[in-house]
Formats: C-alpha cells, sequence, structure tokens
C-alpha cells in the first residue's frame, strides 16, 4: 500500500540522512557538540504527519539558518532570525542541495 512504501522511503532518507553525518564527523573530526549542532539542523528523524511541514522543507529552513549562525562566517557569532511564515513546500530540491554542499564546505573550511 501507499502507506508502507512510504514509511519505507521514510526510513531509507532517515538511515542516508544518518550516514552522511556520520562520515562528516569521520571526515572532519566534528566533537560531539558540533554533531549536536548539526544534527538538530540536519536531523536524520524523518517524520510524516500533515500538520508538520515535509523533511525537505523542514530541513532546507534548519540548514539556512545554520550557515547563518553556528557555521557563519563570523564563527557563529552572528544571530539568525527564525522565519516568521512556514516554509512553501518545495517543487525542486535544487536548493536544499545547494544548501548541503554550503554546509559541507564550511566544514572543510573549518577543519
Amino acid at each position: 500500500s501507499q502507506q508502507v512504501t512510504l514509511a519505507s522511503l521514510a526510513s531509507a532518507l532517515a538511515a542516508a540522512t544518518r550516514l552522511v553525518l556520520l562520515i562528516l564527523q569521520l571526515r572532519y573530526g566534528l566533537d560531539e557538540e558540533m554533531m549536536a549542532v548539526l544534527e538538530a539542523h540536519w536531523s536524520p528523524k524523518v517524520v510524516d504527519c500533515e500538520m508538520h511541514n515535509g523533511w525537505e522543507e523542514t530541513t532546507e529552513m534548519a540548514l539556512g539558518l545554520l550557515l547563518k549562525t553556528a557555521l557563519g562566517k563570523g564563527g557563529g557569532k552572528g544571530e539568525g532570525s527564525l522565519p516568521q511564515a512556514p516554509p512553501a513546500p518545495i517543487k525542486d530540491v535544487g536548493k536544499l542541495k545547494k544548501l548541503i554542499v554550503n554546509v559541507i564546505e564550511r566544514l572543510e573550511a573549518r577543519s
């Protein structure tokens, strides 16, 4: 059924996200504190709930905030403001991909 397929895809996304985060931790020697910050913004928890935004929308918004704060050019001294409105549904994941690349580039620059 569609629910089983959706649950399977959510599990695969969660596992892939967790794997990427672990690879980043090993590659860049991230400590527990930085991993907690990274996981708070790039969460491997995929929740399917019609009352919440999807994983893509939430992650896009959170990674944008991460790049302005903890991984900001000022070393985390800048203050990011939370959006006032919920994010619009994503029609193209191009921006999310770009944000993921930007996060990895900032981690590379910090190491």
